[in-house]
């Protein structure tokens, strides 16, 4: 078991791990940078060394290594998450948020491309749906043909987001993880991504900060039929308001 420590000896250890080419020093690494920033959250404090060592995982060139940056926040949010479960309170909500706000807007500054990356972001996010016991309406234009994942049972109104989470997440994350996942595979994601775009839309600020009302009458002539549906119905929307 590798020693939490934080001298100039453990330091360079924990370095050479994190940034390995063999994957089992980087899951050993990685490991270890999360006991150490776990315990943020249960009282302890973090030297700035350690937390640098962490954000300077997105200046590697390998997506692979980068990759434990996500993975590491995806662990710190389940941390989270377990202590909600047990606590029910809402300020550890705000603290999951608090989280996912700061990592991922300094992985979009430090100009993360990956698409496998980009969609474990999203995967994080989708990590806090709950199913509902009642299923909420979805679209009568679905393809009945949605997957069993996360998103496509959000997609059919099976499962949900808290809603501190929908309305905390900052709109630029959102926004940039929709336009940079491109592959058509991900179509239940971006769909997933957009609605929750639209929720947040209902602040014209929020709408400004995307790009204006231009970015939904481009998405018009999208190739995915879904992604038309919705911003065409969100324009309609906005032209009864006026």
């Amino acid at each position: 078991m590798l020693e939490k420590g934080e001298g100039s000896d453990d330091m360079t250890k924990l370095h050479s791990l994190l940034h390995s080419a063999d994957a089992t020093s980087r899951h050993q690494g990685k490991l270890w940078l999360f006991g150490v920033l776990r315990s943020m959250f249960d009282g302890n404090s973090v030297s700035s060394l350690m937390t640098s060592t962490f954000e300077l995982l997105l200046n590697d060139p390998n997506p692979l290594v980068r990759r434990i940056y996500f993975s590491v926040t995806q662990m710190l949010v389940l941390h989270l998450l377990y202590k909600y479960h047990t606590r029910k309170s809402p300020e550890i909500l705000e603290e999951i948020v608090r989280v996912l706000n700061k990592n991922f807007l300094h992985a979009i500054q430090a100009g993360e491309t990956d698409e496998m990356n980009l969609t474990f972001m999203t995967d994080i996010i989708w990590t806090l749906a709950t199913p509902l016991s009642v299923s909420r309406s979805s679209s009568a234009f679905r393809d009945i043909k949605q997957s069993d994942t996360s998103y496509g049972m959000f997609l059919r109104g099976r499962m949900a987001l808290p809603r501190p989470i929908i309305d905390g997440l900052q709109i630029n994350i959102l926004h940039f993880l929709f336009q940079n996942i491109n592959n058509r595979n991900y179509s239940e994601i971006k769909e997933s991504l957009l609605l929750l775009i639209i929720d947040q839309c209902k602040s014209h600020a929020n709408i400004q900060s995307i790009g204006g009302i231009e970015f939904f009458r481009q998405l018009l002539v999208n190739r995915d039929a879904m992604i038309s549906y919705h911003a065409s119905r969100f324009l309609i929307d906005q032209l009864e308001k006026e």
